[in-house]
């Protein structure tokens, strides 16, 4: 084969995913049907009234619905599949005539076209597409189509099918039907396809050679995207794209993934020797990376480089402020030097961070002060920092500016919001405030096709689906409809759509809908029995998961505490007894495996709320590493400083959650400051 195409791949088929979990893949037979399943009791979607607010449909008024024809329709539809399955013609059509106005009836439809779609009319195909547009089933069918047409070489009927996307394959596809069709303009929007850190798929190349033809392909488009590829961490389709390049920046790019691998190679290697622009990005790049795991010798080595290369400004402040963030988690106090000496550029807030971060876990609050006052202002003025801001008045002797700080923080449902009314001595500002939606919208949003298809689809256990048509319905629906939809998904019991809903609608005052009490007997219970929070256990809960029970992530962790199988094994064996992955989607293994997990690392971390909660979502080994190592650290400063973004929002929301779920369980309140004493710098043992 080629380089040119080992730059390309087969398109893969894109999940759909939401936050940090996706829904476990179903198995479907020929024809694109799932599989039968037994019903679900139909109480699930009645298992709470909408309250106050609403007038939908009562639950007396739902039962004797779902007792008539929609149960019989439901039994109707499962034998419709199994006859189309079959193949059975003459049964599944007189069962399909019976379910005329039935909500999953085009499923049946979507399934007959695609059983036999090679041989598809083209009129039944669009006739579908035009019915049921705006639909996860057209989506998928006019994906398909458009690949078959496209494999067919039928031109006319790709540009009819096509609608913009951002699938790289689709697009390309399109594209060869544009060119095939002498279009002039066909390959307009080759450059923003081009300029991806992945490998495209197959039906690009010949798209490719054409623009590369007409010359459009430059070599500076090559170098973009093998720096995009190296990135992305695509070391292999940087090398194949290089080999397009004269020889000798195929060698640089070559000398630059093998110094990836081992940074200390860079000051004495002579694959960089010449001072030019491409060899420049090359060194910034191998020492930012070289910084993070060794800030002491990528300093050593920039003092070496910095005179052997004409650095712009620019690309000293990188070099500079990867080295500074680095030394942050040390508290050398080089950090700050190196900073001040610096020409920052004025929006670099990640430079003012570190600088802020460590004046801050070095004492010198004044000098926090200052870097405060030069952040960007949207930065300043954001919740985080202007609790630094308070917290470092309050140490300067600035009583009243920190007490007025600290007073617009405090109404927030936030580890910001609940540590400023501990400084303070407020009680936490818990009232919920009712989503509001008019019996109008709640009638609006019943009648949905969507919603009444996610309905029905959840009735017979089919997730996948059901999440697939209610993102397609957000996307569609005008933003006053988002809380009555919210109100809608509660009412079903399906958590984390009405709380995904609700932070689409950017409505963030209902208690009750964003943090339910779902499973409350099986959290409580196991939590006691592990010595654990349940309110601890419900953060971690809520942030993991957000009750998605059937969750899986890309890192392949299950369930609602989102257990990667090796640790849920581990513990099962602890506590003696048989766990297999797909036992995990059991709610209450699950929450017992989970708070089974937090107890252990809470016992193994000292008792510390904070880093235990770091541990469960970064690892106890990873946590071990981020202790000060000099002096201990206030436990809010400990968090601020955690390095990775993603972990440090973690353990700041599943603090916050806590302080919610005590009130919401009827707990005694608690001081959040109160259950995090100082970080201290001793080693603490593994689990």
């Amino acid at each position: 084969m080629s380089p040119r195409f080992r730059l390309f791949r087969m398109p893969a088929r894109r999940s759909a995913r939401e936050g940090r979990a996706r829904p476990p893949r179903l198995p479907r037979p020929p024809g694109g049907l799932a599989p039968p399943v037994v019903l679900v009791a139909v109480a699930v979607l009645t298992l709470s009234a909408y309250g106050p607010a609403a007038s939908g449909l009562a639950q007396a008024d739902v039962a004797a619905e779902d007792g008539t024809s929609l149960s019989r329709q439901r039994s109707v539809f499962l034998r419709a599949e199994e006859a189309l399955r079959r193949r059975d013609g003459p049964l599944y059509r007189s069962l399909r005539a019976r379910l005329a106005g039935y909500p999953l009836a085009p499923y049946l439809d979507h399934a007959e076209i695609r059983q036999n779609l090679a041989t598809a009319d083209p009129g039944s195909v669009h006739e579908f597409l035009a019915r049921h547009g705006g639909t996860p089933l057209a989506d998928s069918l006019a994906r398909d189509w458009l690949r078959l047409a496209s494999d067919r070489g039928d031109s006319p009927e790709v540009l009819r099918t096509y609608r913009p996307t951002s699938d790289p394959d689709l697009r390309c596809r399109h594209l060869s039907a544009l060119l095939q069709g002498g279009v002039g303009d066909a390959l307009g929007e080759m450059r923003e396809v081009w300029l991806v850190g992945q490998r495209l798929p197959d039906s690009c190349a010949s798209v490719v050679d054409s623009w590369r033809a007409a010359g459009g392909l430059t070599d500076e488009l090559v170098r973009a995207r093998v720096a995009l590829a190296m990135s992305a961490g695509q070391t292999e389709l940087a090398r194949e794209l290089s080999r397009t390049l004269p020889p000798g920046e195929t060698e640089t790019i070559t000398a630059w993934i093998a110094l990836r691998a081992d940074p200390s190679a860079l000051p004495a290697t002579d694959a960089l020797a010449e001072d030019r622009a491409d060899t420049r990005r090359i060194v910034v790049d191998v020492l930012e990376r070289w910084a993070r795991r060794d800030p002491d010798g990528a300093a050593g080595a920039w003092e070496i480089l910095r005179t052997r290369y004409a650095f712009p400004p620019e690309d000293v402040a990188s070099v500079r402020v990867a080295i500074a963030r680095a030394l942050v988690r040390k508290d050398d106090a080089r950090v700050l030097d190196w900073l001040t000496a610096t020409d920052l550029p004025p929006g670099d807030g990640q430079a003012h961070e570190a600088a802020v971060l460590s004046a801050l876990r070095l004492g010198r609050w004044a000098s926090a002060l200052e870097w405060l006052q030069r952040m960007p202002t949207p930065m300043r003025d954001s919740d985080r920092w202007r609790y630094w801001k308070a917290r470092a008045l309050a140490e300067t002797g600035d009583s009243a500016g920190a007490g007025s700080l600290f007073a617009d923080l405090a109404p927030e449902w936030s580890v910001y919001g609940f540590l400023a009314s501990d400084r303070l001595g407020r009680e936490y500002s818990l009232h919920s405030v009712p989503v509001s939606a008019a019996p109008g919208d709640l009638a609006r949003a019943e009648a949905l096709p969507g919603v009444e298809r996610a309905r029905e689809l959840r009735v017979l256990g089919r997730s996948a689906d059901a999440r697939r048509e209610w993102a397609r319905l957000l996307r569609e629906q005008p933003a006053e409809l988002l809380p009555a939809l919210a109100l809608v998904a509660h009412h079903w019991g399906w958590h984390d759509q009405a709380i995904a809903t609700l932070g689409r609608a950017r409505v963030y005052g209902d208690l009750e809908v964003r943090f339910p009490l779902a499973h409350r007997g099986s959290v409580t219970a196991h939590a006691e029995a592990n010595g654990v929070d349940p309110a601890w256990a419900y953060g971690v809960l809520r942030q993991e998961s957000a009750f998605w029970a059937d969750a899986r992530s890309p890192a392949g962790a299950i369930g609602l505490m989102q257990l990667l199988p090796s640790t849920a094994r581990e513990v099962a064996r602890r506590l003696r007894v048989r766990v297999e992955d797909a036992t995990l989607l059991d709610s209450d293994v699950n929450i017992r495996l989970g708070t089974a997990y937090l107890g252990r690392l809470r016992d193994r971390l000292g008792g510390h709320l904070a880093l235990a909660t770091a541990a469960y979502n970064a690892g106890p080994q990873r946590v071990r590493s981020w202790l000060p190592l000099l002096q201990e650290l206030p436990t809010d400063l400990w968090v601020e400083s955690v390095p990775f973004p993603e972990s440090r929002s973690y353990v700041q929301k599943v603090l916050a959650y806590t302080v919610i779920y005590r009130s919401r369980l009827g707990l005694s309140a608690e001081r959040l400051s109160d259950r995090l004493p100082a970080v201290r710098p001793l080693p603490v043992p593994a689990p």
